[in-house]
């Protein structure tokens, strides 16, 4: 079975919030804004990697790309979101190799 992950920026999608509230065990810190306090404070730009399923939210996680001029871009992983056991895997896997 394969796993197709989107790469969503929440701050232009003007939906998500509504789709983040649809789906069980979200936090404020998978909202857009969360994304936009970050973005706005410290110039991180959110690259929340998500699959969906039935309109909701079954993988999320939420990375910030942080670029740091003398330094190479890098990203950081937020707080994880699995819906199924093998989705909360899923989401591991992808922060362990970003």
């Amino acid at each position: 079975m394969g796993y197709n992950l989107d790469i969503v920026n929440p701050i232009e999608n003007p939906k998500w919030d509504d789709l983040l509230l649809s789906s069980e065990g979200y936090s404020f810190f998978h909202s857009s804004f969360w994304a936009r306090t970050l973005l706005e404070s410290y110039n991180f730009t959110p690259r929340y990697f998500a699959r969906t399923y039935e309109n909701r939210l079954s993988v999320l996680v939420p990375m910030m790309e942080v670029n740091n001029a003398p330094l190479r871009k890098k990203g950081g992983v937020a707080a994880l979101y699995g819906h199924e056991r093998s989705d909360f895997r899923l989401a591991h896997l992808v922060a362990r190799f970003v």
